[in-house]
């Protein structure tokens, strides 16, 4: 496996309530290497969303990264200044956001949004050019220079998009995080705009973190999954083991929660609902909804170790 460009390590990430500390991403650690698409996938409420928003340095009150580091080519991001995260995000790392219709301004064209970025890290270009690297930039994800003097309003959602992952790679990051880009567009918008990111990710030579609820989507599209449950990890591994031979009871229950296109079956999902964060259960988070638990899930948290080389699981059904 090549070099890692980013590197987690017991990242903690805590929203303050009333009633105590939500530990919404709880001592995870995980790499990323060079020129690779890792998926992170898990129900609603088991972190994905906060880890991403973490990585690019977004997480805001009452959040708080309370302990871990984030290493992006060595150097540890979690204890940057708001400033020097400035800096980085979008050159060094950039987000594609989830639900681009909410992160676009409805009254500013296209043109501007691009260039904004850019003069936040003071890069200011002529007319000319300025005009010419937002079209190239369009072209790249496949949209028109017209596209420049809209505003989002007249973008369909795929557009739309794509204007974010314009937005996302106009400083070349070698790091993106895209937090379920293809959420509330038809299937076959999905699969333009998947195909669109993995183009961008070629012709950058960047690494991407791949946020989302679609199994199927991830099998067609990453490298490496990673399972999150109740904010810590529950399995990682490569696209293709985990598919055929899941380590943990909650990837193999995703897996077969998947409708089967070649033969009729009935639908089944996970029984139970995921745990609220605030008051977890005792020992495995997952065990309350694990057919196969057993007395030692109930009391002790497994520890997210390797398994195999380059696997790595947190389940007491492994120990041996």
């Amino acid at each position: 496996m090549s070099e890692s460009v980013l590197e987690v390590r017991n990242l903690q990430v805590h929203y303050a309530t009333p009633r105590g500390a939500v530990k919404a991403v709880n001592d995870v650690s995980f790499d990323l290497h060079r020129g690779e698409i890792l998926g992170l996938v898990g129900e609603s409420g088991s972190g994905k969303t906060t880890m991403g928003m973490a990585l690019v340095g977004l997480i805001r009150s009452p959040g708080r990264v309370v302990g871990g580091e984030i290493l992006l080519n060595g150097r540890n991001l979690a204890g940057l200044s708001e400033d020097a995260y400035k800096e980085v995000r979008l050159s060094e790392i950039a987000l594609i956001p989830q639900g681009a219709m909410n992160s676009l301004n409805p009254v500013t064209r296209i043109r501007e949004q691009m260039l904004d970025g850019l003069r936040d890290h003071r890069v200011v270009l002529p007319k000319r050019e300025a005009d010419d690297y937002v079209a190239s930039l369009l072209h790249k994800v496949g949209l028109g220079a017209e596209v420049a003097n809209m505003h989002a309003h007249e973008l369909s959602g795929g557009m739309k998009q794509r204007v974010a992952m314009a937005i996302a790679i106009s400083m070349n990051p070698k790091v993106i995080v895209a937090d379920e880009p293809t959420s509330a567009l038809d299937v076959v918008v999905q699969k333009r705009v998947i195909e669109t990111l993995q183009d961008v990710q070629k012709e950058l030579d960047a690494s991407i973190i791949l946020i989302g609820h679609d199994m199927g989507l991830m099998a067609q599209t990453v490298d490496r999954l990673g399972v999150m449950y109740a904010g810590r990890l529950a399995e990682i591994a490569p696209i293709r083991d985990i598919l055929t031979a899941p380590q943990h009871p909650y990837t193999r229950m995703l897996i077969e929660s998947l409708p089967a296109v070649t033969a009729k079956k009935p639908l089944q999902g996970i029984p139970g609902l995921a745990p609220q964060l605030l008051n977890l259960p005792s020992g495995c988070a997952f065990h309350p909804r694990c057919p196969n638990c057993f007395d030692r899930c109930i009391t002790e948290t497994p520890a997210f170790r390797m398994t195999s080389p380059g696997r790595w699981a947190a389940c007491h059904l492994l120990d041996d």
